[in-house]
């Protein structure tokens, strides 16, 4: 116990008292008696440090993996939101061709699924009003 109060004690990051504290009780291996006997002298008021450091990077990590999950699924969601967008966009330029110039080529079409960039569909959008011709529009291509 000694040894885990020196670890609590010492001036280092806490991460790195932490991973210490877990080499010792790795290597440590108590059994039977002796591992009760350990956890009893760990939860003694006199031993909260220790307590504590163990219990702080363990929620710690938990927090984060927990914080990882949640920004990951935020992450996910607006990208989500982007996919759409640009779908949607594609879209919108698709029906506007064939409402100016009637049928869409196929050729056309994949050029325009092909577009990840909402702003050049939206440049594409524009130009639909602009152009005499779908050949114009530069997609042909």
């Amino acid at each position: 116990m000694e040894c885990m109060k020196r670890i609590a004690a010492a001036d280092l990051v806490p991460s790195r008292r932490w991973l210490l504290a877990k080499w010792v009780e790795t290597y440590l291996q108590l059994e039977g008696r002796d591992a009760e006997a350990y956890q009893r002298k760990l939860n003694l008021p006199a031993n909260r440090e220790v307590m504590n450091m163990e219990l702080t990077w363990e929620e710690t990590l938990e927090r984060r993996g927990i914080e990882g999950k949640i920004a990951g699924k935020i992450e996910g969601k607006i990208e989500g939101k982007v996919e759409g967008r640009i779908e949607a966009l594609r879209q919108v330029v698709l029906r506007l061709l064939g409402r100016r110039f009637g049928e869409v080529p196929e050729r056309v079409q994949r050029r325009v699924e092909a577009i990840e960039s909402p702003e050049s569909l939206n440049e594409l959008a524009e130009r639909v009003l602009e152009v005499g011709s779908i050949d114009e529009m530069g997609l042909g291509e």
